[in-house]
């Protein structure tokens, strides 16, 4: 006698609670795989448990203001789950191993919200604010496509690289971690936080060790330095909902809160926007960051529409 439904929800909510904690390993990984195989009703169970993760990683990153009932995505019945999966996922059989195929599927998330994605070989996916990603599980075949914005890519082992394109740079790697940001004029970052990671600009091909940061155009060298662990957290204090400052102007951090929030810092004077700022600060707050920096550097922080001006302490 098979086993209940329940019971196999308890089990895919295991699966993804492993696979949300970090890659799998060879045999982990091996194992989801068989367990996916052999019950039709696995795949669905294991989709579902990973939307619940993604649900709650969202809610702590948004703090404790958080409303479900605005911010909880409207999940199907369990029928219409199991028959949108079916439109979009696949699952095949053959020498011994599972071919996934996820038909470009499509993630996003709007300003200010952080979205993370299971995929089905134990990977992940979280995306930034304002982020789009497009996943393409073919035949032997690993592929994500950065569309827009930022995602940090968690990259369990597998028998072909798993592959990010963004802005016409390609990122290869295999049981990895790494984070990439597309910014305006097609320049892409990549940070590999553990692991090995390929970045190619389509002529040359760059391998970047755990602890790097680069900077990629299509056509252009690779441009890649060591990085601190702590300049490593500070580039990824987005998935805790909150941004870190080491030395950057108040007019790059202006630029930075503009991703996470329609309220703008408007700063007009030029000596005004050229002072740094140090510190870590609520994403989704640009009004409380400029009364901080307001107060700090004797600057007055003035409301207006959609937004708030930081002017000199002394201007009229």
């Amino acid at each position: 006698m098979g086993r209940s439904s329940a019971e196999i929800d308890d089990a895919a909510a295991e699966w993804a609670a492993r696979a949300d904690r970090g890659a799998l390993d060879p045999h982990d990984a091996q194992a989801l795989e068989t367990w996916l195989a052999a019950d039709p009703r696995h795949l669905g169970a294991y989709a579902r448990a990973g939307a619940v993760l993604a649900h709650f990683d969202k809610a702590r990153a948004l703090g404790p203001d958080f409303e479900q009932e605005v911010e909880a995505p409207r999940l199907p019945s369990r029928r219409g789950a199991l028959s949108a999966l079916a439109a979009t996922l696949a699952v095949t059989a053959g020498a011994g191993a599972i071919t996934y195929r996820l038909i470009f599927r499509r993630y996003s998330t709007n300003r200010g919200e952080m979205r993370r994605v299971a995929l089905p070989d134990g990977s992940t996916v979280t995306l930034n604010t304002a982020s789009e990603v497009v996943v393409d599980f073919a035949a032997g075949r690993r592929s994500v496509k950065l569309e827009r914005g930022e995602a940090l890519f968690n990259v369990a082992r597998g028998a072909k690289p798993f592959e990010v394109e963004a802005g016409g740079v390609r990122v290869q790697a295999s049981n990895a971690t790494f984070n990439v940001r597309q910014h305006e004029g097609r320049q892409v970052e990549v940070l590999v936080c553990s692991g090995v990671v390929d970045l190619s600009d389509g002529l040359r091909i760059a391998r970047l060790p755990k602890a790097t940061v680069a900077y990629a155009r299509p056509a252009a060298p690779v441009s890649a330095k060591p990085v601190s662990g702590d300049d490593v957290s500070r580039r990824l204090a987005w998935r805790e909902g909150m941004i870190a400052f080491h030395g950057e102007t108040l007019a790059e951090a202006a630029d930075e809160f503009a991703r996470y929030s329609d309220q703008h810092i408007v700063i007009d004077d030029p000596e005004v926007a050229r002072r740094t700022v140090v510190g870590l600060f609520v994403a989704n707050d640009p009004a409380g960051f400029a009364k901080a920096v307001a107060t700090s550097f004797g600057l007055q922080a003035q409301n207006v529409q959609d937004g708030v001006r930081l002017i000199a302490g002394d201007a009229a």
